[in-house]
């Protein structure tokens, strides 16, 4: 996709800068980069005169659960003796919040804390603080603290007790 609107454009993607959802055009002539454009299905792309959109294929409009959870990126965490419960339901949101696909919300993630409410009432609290965690960082470090252990599904990702 954006191979082809660089031939279009009669410039070449610019060697290692592709970035998430970000890219930048270089043309070969001048070594002038161009850039950054949201690599998003009907984003502008702006070339002199010209306005470009980009055309994301279908089959790369719908990101994968493993997409979802290493692209999205929380700025911040800092729980102090917070309850798993309340902390599972915070990355719910920030999945929603954080997501790199926002033009559709529907792809973020669903996390399932899947425990009996007295074995959620008896998990330690936690203390966690970090930045700039990818969603598959902070429940590996939530499952972690908690002793737990995660699930990645097709639409979901399972918190649970481990056997």
């Amino acid at each position: 996709m954006i191979r082809a609107l660089a031939a279009a454009t009669g410039l070449a993607l610019a060697a290692g800068l592709v970035h998430a959802n970000v890219f930048y055009l270089k043309d070969g002539e001048t070594g002038k980069t161009h850039g950054p454009f949201q690599m998003r299905n009907g984003a502008p792309v702006a070339l002199g005169e010209k306005t470009y959109a980009v055309v994301v294929p279908a089959a790369e409009r719908t990101p994968s659960i493993q997409q979802r959870l290493t692209r999205t990126v929380i700025p911040q965490l800092d729980f102090r003796t917070a309850a798993v419960s309340d902390i599972v339901e915070y990355l719910r949101k920030a999945a929603v919040e954080h997501s790199p696909y926002r033009e559709d919300r529907h792809k973020s993630v669903n996390i399932i804390l899947n425990l009996p409410p007295d074995a959620i009432r008896r998990l330690p609290p936690i203390t966690l603080s970090a930045r700039d965690l990818t969603l598959m960082d902070a429940i590996k470090a939530v499952c972690g603290a908690a002793n737990l252990q995660y699930v990645i599904e097709p639409r979901w990702v399972t918190i649970k007790a481990k056997p």
